[in-house]
C-alpha cells in the first residue's frame, strides 16, 4: 500500500482520512493544510465538526525526514486553494515526490507539473462513452439515492457508511459517488457528462444507461447513487445550480430509498413534515430519512461576500436539535456522532427487506 500525505486538508476531502480503512491501495499517514488556515497541530476531526480522528494537521513537512510516500491532492476548488496547491506541489516536485491528483486541476497546475510527468498521476475517472437509444431502461437492482438539500451536508459520508455496512454484511455494492475522488475508494465518480453542455434530455437518457451498464456489469445487490450539489436554491440570492442535477437524476432512475441531508438550522418537526411532503410532490418518492449536518449558513457574512459562508456546529449541538424534532414522522439522524451512520445503513437494509417481502406477497 502506498503511504499518503493528503493535501490540502479541509472539509472537501476529509472523508479520505475519516474513512481511510475503505481506501484501495492507499494508507494516509499525514494530512497537510496551508499555513494561515489556523488548523496547524489540531486534530483532523476539526474540519467537519465530527469526533476526533487521532491525526494532527500539519502545515509544513520535511520531505527528507518526515515523509517517504506520495502526495495526494484532493481539492482545488477555488483560486485561494489553487495558489496553495501551486506552492506546495512545486515544493513536493523539487523533492522528487510522486503526486497524485484526485480532483480536477487548472491548466496552470498542469503546466507546473509538465516538466516532471514521471512524478504525476491524474486519477480522475476515464469514463466510457455512453450510447443510448432514447429510451429509459428498466433497472431492477435496488437503488439508494443520497442527496442534500444544499451543499456541505455530509452526503459522501452517508454514502460511505451505507457502502461499508452492506459490504460487511456480505452484499455486493455498486456505488456512484458524489465526489471526484471516488476512485480512491474503488467506486465510480459521478459521470463527467452530467456537468457538460449536453441538454437535459440527453443527460437523463445517458445517466439511465450509465446506471444500467453498471448493473449489468457488476451484478450487485444494491446501487448507491450520491447526487452532487443541492436539490434546491438556498434562497433567491444564492440559487446554487437550482437543483438541476437532482432533477435529471430523478428522471433517469427510480430510487427505492431516498436519504436527504440538510444544513443545520432552527428546525422543528413541522419543517421536516412539510419538506418531506414537498419532495414527494416534486419527485414522486418518499424521503426515508433525514440527516442534519454540522454546518449552518452565516447569512450576514454570505451577503457581504456574495458567496455562501458557514458556521461549523458540533455534533452534540446537532443531537440537541434532533431531540427537539422527535415528533417528526420521518427519522432524523446525525451522521457525525459516530453511531448514526450504522443506523442509517440499517434503516436502508430494513426498508429494502420490507419491499422485497411485500413483492412476494
Amino acid at each position: 500500500m502506498k503511504k499518503v500525505l493528503l493535501f490540502p486538508y479541509n472539509y472537501n476531502c476529509c472523508e479520505i482520512l475519516r474513512y481511510r480503512d475503505m481506501l484501495i491501495d492507499y494508507e494516509v499517514i499525514d494530512v497537510l493544510a496551508p499555513s494561515g488556515w489556523g488548523v496547524n497541530g489540531k486534530d483532523a476531526g476539526i474540519v467537519d465538526g465530527g469526533k476526533n480522528i487521532g491525526v494532527n494537521i500539519l502545515e509544513t513537512i520535511d520531505y527528507g525526514q518526515d515523509f517517504q510516500g506520495v502526495m495526494i491532492v484532493a481539492d482545488c476548488t477555488n483560486e485561494e486553494i489553487e495558489q496553495a496547491v501551486l506552492i506546495y506541489v512545486e515544493d513536493a516536485i523539487s523533492h522528487n515526490k510522486e503526486i497524485i491528483f484526485a480532483t480536477e486541476v487548472s491548466d496552470k497546475v498542469k503546466e507546473l507539473c509538465s516538466n516532471k510527468p514521471e512524478q504525476i498521476t491524474y486519477l480522475i475517472d476515464k469514463q466510457p462513452t455512453i450510447k443510448h437509444r432514447w429510451k429509459l431502461l428498466q433497472i431492477n437492482t435496488p437503488i439508494a439515492v443520497i442527496a442534500g438539500l444544499n451543499e456541505l451536508t455530509h452526503k459522501f459520508k452517508i454514502q460511505l457508511e451505507v457502502n461499508q455496512y452492506f459490504s460487511k454484511q456480505g452484499y455486493k455494492v455498486s456505488h456512484v459517488g458524489s465526489k471526484q475522488y471516488g476512485g480512491l475508494f474503488g467506486i465510480h465518480s459521478f459521470p463527467d457528462f452530467m456537468y457538460s453542455d449536453l441538454n437535459e434530455t440527453e443527460k437523463i437518457y445517458r445517466f439511465n444507461k450509465y446506471i444500467r451498464d453498471i448493473e449489468k456489469k457488476e451484478q450487485s445487490d444494491i446501487i448507491i447513487v450520491g447526487v452532487p450539489g443541492g436539490i434546491m436554491p438556498y434562497n433567491e440570492k444564492f440559487p446554487g445550480h437550482f437543483g438541476i442535477t437532482m432533477f435529471e437524476v430523478m428522471q433517469a432512475i427510480r430510487p427505492d430509498i431516498l436519504i436527504m441531508s440538510c444544513l443545520y438550522d432552527n428546525y422543528n418537526a413541522e419543517y421536516f413534515e412539510n419538506l418531506s411532503t414537498g419532495i414527494r410532490h416534486k419527485y414522486g418518492v418518499d424521503v426515508d430519512a433525514f440527516n442534519i449536518s454540522t454546518f449552518q449558513v452565516d447569512i450576514n457574512e454570505s451577503e457581504q461576500s456574495r458567496v455562501l459562508q458557514y458556521y461549523k456546529i458540533t455534533h452534540n449541538e446537532v443531537t440537541t436539535l434532533i431531540d427537539s424534532c422527535k415528533d417528526s414522522s420521518v427519522p432524523i439522524f446525525n451522521i457525525m456522532n459516530g453511531t448514526d451512520g450504522e443506523k442509517i445503513a440499517e434503516l436502508v437494509l430494513n426498508k429494502l427487506q420490507e419491499y422485497s417481502e411485500a413483492e412476494l406477497v
